[in-house]
């Protein structure tokens, strides 16, 4: 398939159905200074399931399918992107079965995207978007889904985050109607960024991150010969305010392009944010053939950066 193009859609999510104020969280609710800093840097809501992550995931791709014009038995493949299954704590063969065909997803090979944790989305975009050019697949179901572990907690360290649980998905297509396609996609790691302490090596920490953005944007940007200017929206983790805006301020663009009202909102959704920060966006705004999202996300210490673009709609003839 050289020279095909792949495209991507049908923006869709679910939140946890249980919704609490920030400073009701159980592991903060006791340190009023912890509290106000989060508040100040945005973060007032999130939202936790009582759902398992298959039962969250359905309810997004349920929203997709209403989106798009392809059916369930179409899609050659599902890739899940979460860091919330695994054989031994959410999924069995009979579970994953059960939930292919409650879908419909009769035909779909199950796929996985887990090691990028909060940036598990570029990893399983770029793989299916490689299948879809190679010839392999037409048309793959990308679902990114996770439920926050008591155990490790909600707070992302040094007030990064609040998190909550959520699930969302889109569709990779090698139909053009399903709305945008995909120009370019890069990855970056450092895995000595890994190591560090955003508590006790904050300085090292942030040079990293700035580091591993700053790159993995260039290159996309490069790739496609896009200025950064030429960029209309920005989508990235809702990681806090500040932390957002640092992104922009790298790669010399106004904060205006982009919206961090979904911080205050629900929090930090893993690496759903991205698509679900899209979603919103396209319910409220009109969409122009001039526009380009540049998608940015941020794991640990791996970072992944995509654009894509409306289908332009043909100019009606005279």
């Amino acid at each position: 398939m050289n020279g095909a193009s792949v495209y991507v859609g049908g923006f869709s999510y679910e939140l946890g159905e249980l919704e609490y104020a920030v400073e009701d969280l159980e592991e903060i609710k006791e340190f009023p200074e912890k509290v106000s800093r989060l508040k100040s840097s945005g973060f007032s809501r999130y939202r936790t399931s009582k759902l398992s992550v298959l039962d969250l995931a359905g309810k997004s791709i349920n929203k997709l399918f209403s989106k798009v014009d392809i059916a369930p038995e179409s899609i050659d493949a599902v890739i899940f992107a979460t860091s919330s299954i695994g054989v031994n704590n959410h999924l069995s063969h009979r579970f994953l079965c059960d939930f292919l065909l409650e879908h419909g997803l009769h035909n779909a090979y199950p796929l996985m995207s887990s090691l990028s944790f909060c940036g598990n989305l570029m990893p399983a975009f770029k793989k299916g978007y490689n299948y879809i050019l190679s010839g392999e697949y037409k048309h793959i179901l990308l679902i990114v889904a996770d439920i926050v572990s008591e155990e490790f907690g909600r707070i992302a360290p040094p007030d990064l985050a609040v998190g909550s649980d959520a699930a969302a998905s889109c569709l990779l297509s090698v139909n053009p109607e399903v709305g945008f396609e995909i120009s370019d996609i890069h990855e970056s790691v450092n895995s000595q960024a890994g190591l560090y302490d955003p508590a006790r090596d904050f300085p090292r920490y942030v040079k990293a991150v700035s580091d591993g953005i700053r790159s993995v944007a260039n290159k996309t940007l490069v790739a496609t010969a896009s200025p950064s200017q030429s960029v209309t929206r920005v989508f990235t983790n809702n990681y806090n305010e500040q932390t957002c805006k640092s992104y922009l301020r790298l790669l010399g663009l106004h904060q205006d392009k982009i919206d961090l009202s979904n911080i205050s909102r629900f929090g930090h959704a893993g690496a759903a944010d991205i698509c679900i920060n899209i979603c919103d966006y396209l319910e409220n705004h009109e969409q122009g053939d001039e526009e380009s999202f540049l998608l940015l996300s941020s794991g640990p210490f791996m970072w992944g950066s995509a654009l894509i673009r409306p289908v332009k709609t043909p100019a009606l003839s005279s």
